[in-house]
């Protein structure tokens, strides 16, 4: 911490109780319940929204490198601050460092932030590889994971009716996929399928997100929390 507030303090201003929280223990203990305090208000409410919003990042950065590799998902990270030229990746940060890394084989770990939304930030000395925070895109959807229980089918058809439940389960199964998928594996029209998502996303079971022309639809953790508990 005295090494962190040494270098920030070299950089720029900073206000002088900050010196005492590697000296003094009460003020490094206000400091930390003031932040617990800020947390339970400012963030806990939010981290069902906040996951959902990283896990969309990480499905659009999939997309791309399925469809285009590294090339594609460095030059679209976050084209305005982050510009890919190969073999140079540049980066403009808030801070205005002007600095060279090269990572001498160690890669580069990319992850998205909810915060600072238009601030990229590089940790060089990360262990065990340098990382690059980028604000996270809601563009599209993360691939979930999570795989519904055995008999969650069953129990979902009965709570939800079956044609919804049939909608919950593909989008738990197929994170990303658009209301024609769920219209064809329901066996319903798209309307129906659509009108089905709606109520789920307003149950907030899922998600729905616009990525061009295309409707893409993904679990909460509010979905994924019902179905592991059927």
């Amino acid at each position: 911490m005295r090494g962190e507030l040494a270098d920030l303090t070299a950089r720029q201003p900073v206000p002088r109780w900050t010196r005492l929280l590697g000296e003094d223990p009460a003020v490094l203990q206000q400091f930390v319940d003031g932040l617990t305090a800020a947390h339970g208000v400012l963030l806990a409410p939010y981290r069902s929204q906040m996951e959902s919003r990283l896990k969309a990042d990480s499905t659009l950065r999939a997309g791309h490198f399925l469809h285009g590799g590294v090339e594609r998902v460095l030059a679209r990270l976050h084209p305005r601050q982050i510009r890919w030229e190969s073999p140079v990746l540049s980066v403009t940060m808030a801070s205005g460092i002007d600095a060279d890394l090269h990572l001498a084989g160690q890669g580069l770990l990319l992850v998205p932030s909810v915060f600072g939304t238009d601030a990229p930030v590089i940790v060089p000395d990360a262990q065990p590889q340098p990382m690059l925070f980028y604000p996270a895109s809601s563009d599209a959807p993360l691939p979930d994971l999570v795989r519904p229980r055995t008999g969650a089918a069953v129990t979902l058809a009965q709570l939800l009716g079956r044609t919804r439940a049939a909608i919950l389960l593909t989008v738990a199964d197929r994170a990303g996929c658009t209301t024609t998928e769920l219209s064809t594996t329901a066996g319903v029209s798209v309307s129906t399928a659509s009108e089905h998502a709606t109520v789920l996303r307003q149950a907030g079971l899922i998600t729905t997100t616009r990525h061009h022309k295309a409707v893409l639809h993904t679990m909460t953790p509010v979905g994924r929390a019902l179905i592991n508990t059927t």
